[in-house]
């Protein structure tokens, strides 16, 4: 059996209902008026912002989708914890 492997992802690479808890935002003015920038998440393990979420899984779709269906994505410094209490 293969090993999972590890995935980064950053906001942009996600398609995220933009009402999900887990996205940061920002204001921003623009030409066309004030619009929400998103910044990045909250991680699933500490709750603290983080620019980019990591995930296990057997292939990169994989752990995309399941991001973005809010079962895993942590911070790396969570994502490291998982790692070391694993082995």
């Amino acid at each position: 059996m293969a090993r999972p492997g590890v995935f980064r992802f950053t906001a942009d690479e996600l398609n995220l209902n933009p009402k999900d808890h887990r996205l940061q935002y920002h204001w921003a003015e623009t030409k066309s008026g004030t619009v929400q920038v998103i910044d990045g998440f909250k991680c699933g393990g500490c709750n603290w912002e983080c620019d980019s979420l990591y995930a296990e899984a057997n292939s990169r779709d994989e752990a995309k989708h399941l991001i973005e269906a809010g079962e895993i994505g942590m911070c790396g410094e969570c994502f490291a914890e998982y790692l070391a209490e694993k082995e």
